[in-house]
Formats: structure tokens, C-alpha cells, sequence
């Protein structure tokens, strides 16, 4: 018995030591949406992820109606940090509102900006934002 307990103990002690050299997940980069006066789009996204917590999911996700309502994209990885996701051509006048969201292989959520939530927001200042403007 006392046997098992030390194993028990030296098992914990050691998956606490691996877990605590990983890095944890974060988004280190994501590119900004300028106003634009493209209606056509697709508007991209790109955002740089470090982990050790692999595979990786990651959303942008974007609002069209102060986030009264929400579409979800999933973004495709194109190397080993780096995600894409694209927000489709909106009409003149549109405000987006968008924020990216990635959930790591233990189920951890992390989000750009870090205020953002995954269900509508209710401060429509949250997440960042363009718009698509008249052309003259």
C-alpha cells in the first residue's frame, strides 16, 4: 500500500513538472481590419498562435448587428502558428465587429482581444471593428 502511495505521488508530482514547462497558449499577433470601402471582400484575418498545446482550433468570429446576432469562421492553419479566417463582402454602411477565439487541445479558451466572450457580447464596444464606407 504505501508502495502505491508513492507511485501515486511520483506520478502527480511528475505530470505537474512536464505541465509546468509548456507554454502556454496564446495569440501573439493578429492583423487589424482597416475601413475599407470594398464591398466584394472576403475581409481576411491572420493571427499568430504559440502553444505547446497542439492540435489547435481557432474562430473568428463577427458581428454584423452590434452582435445582436453572430456568424462563426473557422480559421485554416497555414503553418505551424499561423491561422487565417476570412469574413465575407458586406454592403456599404456596415459595421463589423469581430474577435478571434482558440481553444487549445486541454479545452482552454483564449480570445483577441482577451475581453471578448463566446456568446454575444453585450458592450458592443467589445472586439474590433471596421466598416465598409460609401464610395464617393
Amino acid at each position: 500500500m504505501r508502495k502505491l502511495l508513492w507511485l501515486m505521488l511520483l506520478l502527480a508530482v511528475s505530470g505537474s513538472l512536464v505541465a509546468c514547462g509548456r507554454i502556454e497558449t496564446k495569440i501573439e499577433y493578429i492583423s487589424y481590419l482597416r475601413n475599407t470601402d470594398d464591398t466584394k471582400g472576403p475581409y481576411a484575418v491572420q493571427v499568430v498562435i504559440n502553444s505547446d498545446f497542439q492540435p489547435l482550433k481557432a474562430n473568428l468570429v463577427y458581428s454584423t448587428d452590434d452582435w445582436k446576432t453572430r456568424q462563426t469562421v473557422s480559421m485554416t492553419q497555414n503553418d505551424d502558428s499561423m491561422f487565417k479566417g476570412y469574413i465575407p463582402g458586406q454592403t456599404a454602411g456596415t459595421t463589423i465587429r469581430y474577435f478571434v477565439e482558440v481553444e487549445d487541445s486541454d479545452g482552454r479558451v483564449v480570445t483577441d482581444p482577451q475581453l471578448a466572450t463566446t456568446t454575444p457580447p453585450s458592450n458592443e464596444a467589445t472586439g474590433y471593428r471596421f466598416q465598409i464606407q460609401s464610395t464617393p
